[in-house]
């Protein structure tokens, strides 16, 4: 009797094993190499722009000057223009440093190392906090100019 059915040898198997294999193990390298590739171009976007330190010291030395002019006018009080020049260098600094330290308290600022801010906060910090404390607002404002004007 004859067979339409055509009998394979023993250890004759197909290939789509194989070929899925090859495609998965493609698969995994590629999604590996756009990972890759994408925090590249993440990196590339994140670079800071370079800063024009003399437009940003212009900007807050302006803000000084407001400062003054609405302390003359008697429109804020010392206290109040204490912690608005408070705000003023902390401003100047983060601008120039990318460094957040608009949320740093007093011993946040030391850890920093910046020894013109540690200066300029230690003089703002008893007239800007404590009820009685006094300052002399004239001297600290030309001493956050300097800062400003002498700033690398």
């Amino acid at each position: 009797m004859q067979w339409d059915v055509k009998l394979r040898n023993p250890f004759s198997y197909s290939n789509i094993g194989l070929v899925l294999l090859v495609i998965a193990i493609f698969g995994i390298l590629l999604v590996i190499l756009i990972d890759i590739l994408s925090k590249k171009v993440k990196e590339i976007k994140e670079t800071p722009k370079p800063i024009d330190v003399n437009m940003i010291k212009n900007e807050y030395l302006a803000k000084i000057d407001n400062l003054i002019k609405r302390v003359n006018n008697k429109e804020i009080k010392e206290r109040k223009a204490y912690n608005e020049l408070s705000v003023i260098i902390r401003e100047f600094i983060f601008k120039t440093t990318h460094i957040d330290v608009l949320k740093y308290t007093l011993a946040d600022a030391k850890a920093t190392n910046n020894k013109e801010l540690i200066k300029l906060l230690n003089e703002y910090y008893e007239p800007e906090f404590s009820s009685e404390g006094k300052g002399d607002l004239n001297t600290s404002i030309e001493n956050t100019r300097k800062v400003i004007r002498e700033w690398n």
